[in-house]
């Protein structure tokens, strides 16, 4: 079957537009917060390599409500491997928005 022949076309569309590598981590994880507005990400300066001591990794937010959609950085960790991240993700259960 050719593309567009009986399959669904999915656009994806890029939520950042800041410079750097972004991702969530692993499955099983709370990516986006109760309303679907806000997701949770994670940006490495570097790409294309192994991560060595030291390296940081930024946490952040992207929030879907605003007119363009932005990185907002939370906070940083050394704590966290590619496949991963530092498993990051809204605390489920939570009364309030929690990470």
């Amino acid at each position: 079957m050719q593309a567009g022949q009986g399959w669904n076309m999915i656009e994806a569309v890029p939520l950042t537009k800041t410079s750097g590598s972004h991702w969530f981590g692993y499955y099983g994880k709370w990516q986006c917060d109760r309303s679907g507005t806000r997701i949770l990400g994670q940006r490495s300066t570097f790409d294309l390599r192994m991560p060595k001591a030291g390296d940081e990794i930024e946490i952040g937010l992207i929030d879907l409500t605003r007119a363009e959609t932005s990185w907002r950085r939370l906070g940083s960790t050394q704590a966290w491997h590619w496949q991963a991240g530092c498993m990051l993700q809204w605390v489920p259960g939570s009364d309030e928005p929690e990470i």
